[in-house]
């Protein structure tokens, strides 16, 4: 199934809470690892971009930046949802919520949602570094041959 399309039965109002825990807690591990990318990303920028781009190719280099920065904004606050939701989660097996399940429900479908976009952004963003990172590659290499 693709990232993103949530399967047509009704699986987050009929799931346990152990369920939604469990998928909560990947997303927390998930986030946790995309972290760890963002930064090696910002550090890859940061040490390296810098000293090799061309003045020509500064600006596309700074919208990548502004585009890491947001994804990284992004990926701190799911991060915040996924620990506040976890702790709903916790409560709502503690006292057997009952009241507030349907809007507990609706907090689960919608950090869902949040995850897939940022997920489908990161891969974009990703993607992007790589190819910046290939070109200015490329570009070293051909320094290096013409003994520049």
């Amino acid at each position: 199934m693709p990232l993103g399309i949530r399967p047509k039965s009704d699986f987050i109002y009929t799931a346990s809470w152990q369920q939604l825990h469990v998928i909560t807690e990947h997303w927390q591990s998930d986030l946790a690892f995309y972290g760890d990318e963002i930064r090696f990303m910002q550090n890859l920028i940061s040490k390296y971009f810098l000293l090799l781009v061309k003045e020509e190719s500064a600006e596309d280099l700074q919208k990548l930046v502004s585009r890491l920065m947001d994804i990284d904004k992004n990926q701190e606050s799911l991060k915040d949802q996924t620990l506040k939701h976890l702790g709903h989660i916790a409560d709502a097996v503690k006292n057997s919520l009952s009241d507030g399940e349907h809007r507990f429900r609706d907090e689960h479908a919608h950090l869902e949602d949040g995850f897939v976009k940022f997920v489908t952004d990161f891969r974009a963003l990703k993607k992007d570094v790589f190819k910046v990172t290939e070109h200015m590659l490329q570009g070293e290499k051909l320094r290096h041959l013409l003994g520049k």
